[in-house]
């Protein structure tokens, strides 16, 4: 979805002095607030904010003051994974 605000340009200038690219300023911080919000997930906020590592994407959190909560599905399922490795090596 595109979403288009109208700026005086003067406005636009001055902001853009200060954050640089609107879109993507304007992206970032949808995709923080909705993330802080827990209207976005952890998998959604990457895909807006897409290229960034999960190290970025943490440290980019942080910069904004969230904390990264992972999924309890993705705690679980890990979980499962690692124990369920463990068990076969464990067979003789």
């Amino acid at each position: 979805m595109h979403i288009g605000i109208e700026l005086p340009e003067d406005v636009a200038q001055a902001l853009e002095k200060k954050w640089g690219d609107l879109s993507q300023y304007a992206s970032e911080i949808l995709a923080v607030e909705g993330y802080r919000s827990g209207v976005l997930t952890a998998e959604q906020l990457h895909r807006i904010l897409s290229v960034r590592p999960r190290l970025q994407l943490e440290a980019f959190l942080k910069e904004h003051g969230v904390q990264w909560v992972i999924a309890q599905q993705t705690i679980t399922a890990r979980t499962l994974m690692r124990n369920s490795s463990s068990a076969l090596s464990i067979r003789p």
